[in-house]
């Protein structure tokens, strides 16, 4: 699943440095660009984890869908073909993942700010796609549950009441999170320091160049909206969780601006252009030690862990698993790491309540799949989950198994 994801994440960077190309970018900005974008957040935990296995797809399709309404809405009138298949795929791609849908919206944004080729009429076309796209989502989803008899989670519901206060709010709690992109963990202060100059900067430039673009105030407007907008699905739903995975299309927006902001200082002073290279390795490399310390090697060190304890277990008189998991935040309690990020970077997986189970059957089987035992005892095992401090009751057929004091053990070594 991991290597899927890896793969579909290249091919969404190549979809995007084809279309960069077709804008006129020289072939080393575009593949720089490219390239950073697999250095977020967001596709750290794409590639990273095997449960997101379906979002690259999604934005493969979405991008695609976007390259189809920017080429229709060109036109004096809309491309009735190229409109329906880029619903289509738009439809296709909720149902996959619907934070990543919204990346339908990269295309425009990147002609826009480069091309400045930007219309009232257009962004008129773009909003009222959005509504009838997730309009017409949101039904084939309601009569999709009643088919299946099927209740959504509560994160599935919507709010649209709260979603002029929820889109004022994006500017002061989601904004702050992607100015930090790569350096979020690592160097949060020296990120947003050079997040925010690069951010403001673009803004800058387009405004100081007002006189020659058409339209210069809905420019700024566009390129400022369009923000909140990438995180429409979230914003109307109740769920007010902040991830580096719901929130990738915004990411990608704010990494362009930066990017751009470094390509014009570098056409315009020569000499900054071995320090925004410098900057984007830094970023780079950020990124990497993102996905291999902060996720890979914490992973790997719990499954070992408990990988020791679990095959120890004797199924022949055990009957039931009592875990003792630890909060989210354990290993920074433990000063293991300074900072954690959501539920996916600095945390271990068998903090969240329905982890631990899947794990223990996973390594118990494949332990019966080397000592050729018998699976059912695995199948039949039951499991309880509790926290620190939540009363539970032992039997002479359970046997209680203290994650805290496993990872702690281990992170003592």
């Amino acid at each position: 699943m991991r290597l899927f994801s890896l793969i579909g994440c290249v091919i969404f960077s190549i979809q995007i440095f084809t279309f960069l190309l077709k804008l006129n970018l020289k072939k080393i900005e575009a593949g720089i660009f490219s390239f950073l974008i697999l250095a977020l957040p967001s596709f750290s935990v794409f590639v990273f984890w095997s449960a997101t296995f379906e979002v690259p797809i999604a934005l493969i399709l979405s991008f695609f869908s976007g390259y189809l309404l920017l080429k229709s809405f060109e036109l004096n009138h809309i491309n009735k073909a190229h409109y329906a298949i880029a619903l289509i795929l738009v439809i296709i791609s909720l149902f996959l993942y619907q934070s990543a849908t919204t990346v339908f919206l990269l295309p425009f944004v990147f002609s826009f700010a480069i091309k400045e080729n930007h219309s009232l009429l257009k962004f008129k076309r773009i909003i009222f796609f959005i509504a009838f796209a997730f309009g017409l989502y949101f039904i084939l989803f309601k009569l999709s549950l009643l088919w299946f008899q099927l209740e959504p989670l509560n994160r599935a519901h919507i709010d649209i009441l709260k979603l002029p206060v929820k889109t004022i709010l994006f500017y002061a709690r989601e904004m702050r999170m992607l100015l930090y992109g790569s350096g979020i963990l690592l160097a949060p202060v020296l990120a947003f320091i050079i997040g925010a100059i690069s951010f403001l900067g673009f803004l800058f430039f387009k405004y100081k160049r007002r006189d020659e673009i058409n339209k210069p105030i809905l420019l700024i407007f566009f390129l400022l909206a369009v923000l909140p907008l990438s995180y429409s699905p979230n914003l109307i739903s109740v769920d007010n969780f902040i991830c580096s995975r719901t929130i990738a299309p915004a990411a990608i927006i704010i990494l362009f601006y930066q990017f751009y902001f470094f390509r014009e200082l570098s056409i315009k002073l020569k000499a900054l252009k071995i320090i925004s290279i410098l900057i984007a390795f830094l970023f780079v490399a950020l990124g990497f030690i993102n996905i291999n310390t902060y996720q890979v090697e914490t992973q790997n060190t719990e499954y070992k862990a408990l990988k020791t304890v679990f095959e120890r277990i004797d199924l022949t008189v055990t009957k039931k698993i009592i875990f003792i998991i630890p909060e989210h935040d354990y290993l920074q309690k433990l000063e293991t790491y300074k900072l954690g990020y959501a539920d996916e970077f600095g945390e271990i997986s068998s903090s969240r309540p329905w982890a631990p189970e899947p794990m223990l059957k996973q390594i118990l089987i494949e332990k019966a799949n080397l000592d050729h035992s018998d699976k059912n005892l695995i199948l039949n095992l039951e499991v309880e989950v509790y926290k620190e401090n939540d009363m539970f009751t032992r039997t002479s057929d359970s046997e209680v198994i203290n994650i805290i004091d496993i990872i702690t053990a281990e992170y003592a070594k």
